[in-house]
């Protein structure tokens, strides 16, 4: 690349960040259905859990998490008393509310990864909690029945008589188990509890662990703490016998939200029947947008050929990165084009061109996606 091109390039940079938009959903307004209450993250009410959970075999607990809405807390700095040095909130307060931050290594009963499906879609976020299966394979290969399913269909570990085999975790197709290699350190609090299956604060060493749905929330008209903690309210919970799920904030009717949105589970083809619905950010209600291309061409030429500079910009000035840009020239018989390729993490797509004699107008077009509008600019060469 020339200086020229390294010039023209820098003047087109523009730092910014492409904000997901979020799914205009309805919201549920009258439903027989269980008051939730919105905990903060930190209050967890320490040694208040019963050992004695209810299990009602008319619910059946489970997740809806809205894509659209989640950022990976990006813009947020890590917690500070946090040894992974992760930012998502979700995963912290569930860490927090489990008492076991200083797990070495570090367990992650929700995650959440940065995806990227196909240079035309944008990247994004994905939590992964356990799936809370109703067709579990961890269930069905444990040796000792340590793996059980609740009458209320949630999936949980009875510590006590697991032997450590970690048969369930080969088991799992979505890696959302974990195991207990060195001995826990008990985390300021957990002391106050007593061991219970359904919140199993006080750790083993050479026993599985994973997320228990908060299910000793639930039947204290609480949410999990991971939902609670989302500053975006991506994350919903609720009785999926029910129909309703709440992120604290507003309650949505679960199977009209489902189809009407283009709701799925993960690796549903497994047959495990999951419990964890995701609504794909594809199915945001927004409108596209219109791009702002900004061209430029080089004065001097270098081997016989130009530079050419293509910035790419959202309606918010945000940089489009990893999006289609075509470089073309006017014939008599229409454009051709002469150059073609994706833009960078700054909304940038730099090349060089050869021309003849006859060349006098390059333009740059942008292929239109599913969330921007094509758009075009044009330049004399001379």
């Amino acid at each position: 690349m020339t200086d020229e091109v390294d010039q023209k390039r820098r003047g087109l940079l523009k730092k910014g960040a492409l904000g997901l938009g979020g799914i205009a959903l309805a919201s549920a307004s009258i439903y027989s259905w269980v008051d939730f209450i919105a905990l903060p993250s930190g209050d967890r009410g320490a040694g208040t859990i019963s050992t004695d959970v209810p299990d009602d075999p008319n619910k059946h607990w489970g997740f809806v998490i809205d894509l659209s809405k989640c950022d990976g807390c990006e813009d947020l700095d890590p917690p500070t008393d946090d040894p992974t040095g992760e930012k998502p909130r979700c995963s912290y307060a569930c860490r927090k509310s489990h008492y076991f931050m200083k797990a070495d290594p570090a367990q992650h009963w929700i995650r959440v990864y940065k995806l990227k499906e196909s240079p035309e879609i944008e990247e994004f976020f994905f939590p992964k909690p356990c799936q809370n299966c109703q067709e579990a394979p961890c269930h069905r290969v444990c040796p000792t029945g340590a793996t059980y399913q609740r009458k209320d269909g949630t999936i949980l570990i009875n510590h006590p008589k697991c032997i450590g085999c970690r048969i369930c975790m080969a088991a799992c197709p979505y890696e959302t188990r974990f195991f207990w290699y060195s001995e826990p350190i008990v985390d300021e609090g957990a002391e106050e509890y007593k061991y219970s299956k359904e919140y199993a604060v006080r750790h083993t060493r050479g026993t599985v662990s994973k997320c228990d749905l908060c299910v000793h929330n639930a039947y204290a008209n609480q949410l999990p703490h991971c939902v609670s903690a989302c500053p975006n309210g991506a994350i919903y919970y609720g009785d999926l016998n029910e129909d309703v799920v709440s992120n604290g904030r507003e309650l949505l009717p679960l199977h009209e939200t489902i189809n009407n949105n283009g709701g799925y589970r993960y690796k549903e083809d497994e047959g495990t029947e999951p419990s964890v619905y995701y609504l794909p950010v594809i199915a945001s209600n927004f409108s596209k947008q219109n791009t702002s291309l900004k061209l430029e061409i080089g004065n001097n030429l270098v081997n016989d050929e130009l530079s050419v500079v293509v910035g790419a910009e959202g309606q918010n000035g945000e940089p489009i990165k990893s999006t289609k840009i075509i470089i073309e020239k006017e014939t008599t018989f229409g454009p051709m084009t002469i150059a073609e390729g994706l833009t960078d993490i700054d909304g940038v797509f730099s090349c060089s061109i050869k021309l003849s004699s006859n060349d006098h107008i390059i333009k740059a077009r942008m292929k239109e996606t599913e969330r921007y509008r094509r758009n075009e600019v044009s330049k004399h060469v001379r």
